[in-house]
């Protein structure tokens, strides 16, 4: 946590434009580590997970948040969707490291541009999604980024808990560890009742095995399954933006983060 921090404020000082709090979110369970993340300037919070596993209706869905490292405590990560002081969220595990600024990422969810600026962008610093259908990529009707003001999700996909080349890009799941949310009160709704009602969540696949297939991996039924199915399938890959590692070759991303 110290190192996390300390690694943000170093970035977040050669942004010109934005400014950040950082804050944690506690379980009960958790309560003693507290003081010791208020005196690395975190602003706490104390948060149940997002609904009672005794509601979720799906027994398959119930065992899957045993493989995983928290079980159904992963889920307070949707906690930063309700953090609605600020217009961007990055939610990111404290075995994470910021190496420099994200003001191009921050950019892209909070500044309104034109489209010769958008292409200018895309030509200097982006892989910009094409607007060429592709089913292998997406069970969406459309492709995402016809209107950039649109993004609400920023992500990557753990490419390193699939066993290619078995995975078609939708089925390989969000990297849990980095999350850039703009805080909405109607995403945080939708996501925990797909988890209360089920999300057709089957043999480790929300959507279930034989037809949707998001999942297959491990941590599948936490978030990193939860938003790839959500974003790709429910929300039509119009409101959601895949930020490009060099792991991401057969991918179809839209901003380049320069490596991994």
């Amino acid at each position: 946590a110290a190192v996390l921090h300390h690694s943000i404020k170093m970035a977040m000082q050669k942004s010109p434009r934005y400014d950040y709090h950082i804050y944690a979110f506690v379980h009960p369970d958790a309560t003693e580590a507290i003081p010791l993340l208020e005196l690395l300037g975190y602003r706490v919070q104390i948060r149940e997970t997002p609904f009672n596993i005794s509601e979720v209706k799906n027994e398959d869905l119930v065992d899957a948040q045993r493989i995983g490292c928290c079980g159904e405590k992963e889920y307070l990560k949707l906690y930063s969707y309700v953090l609605f002081d600020y217009p961007v969220v990055v939610h990111l595990d404290l075995d994470c490291l910021v190496l420099r600024s994200m003001d191009e990422v921050f950019d892209y969810m909070t500044l309104p541009r034109t489209a010769d600026q958008i292409e200018s962008f895309a030509e200097k610093s982006t892989m910009w999604m094409n607007k060429t259908f592709n089913t292998s990529m997406t069970h969406a009707y459309r492709k995402i980024l016809d209107d950039p003001k649109q993004i609400n999700f920023m992500f990557t996909r753990d490419y390193f808990m699939v066993d290619p080349p078995g995975n078609i890009p939708y089925n390989i799941g969000v990297q849990g560890g980095f999350l850039v949310v703009r805080p909405n009160q109607r995403d945080f709704d939708r996501m925990v009742d797909l988890i209360v009602t089920g999300g057709g969540f089957a043999y480790s696949y929300w959507g279930g095995e034989d037809d949707l297939k998001y999942g297959g991996f491990y941590g599948a039924g936490t978030i990193q399954g939860l938003a790839s199915y959500y974003y790709d399938y429910h929300e039509n890959a119009t409101r959601s933006c895949l930020l490009y590692t060099s792991d991401a070759a057969d991918d179809t991303p839209c901003v380049d983060l320069g490596g991994r």
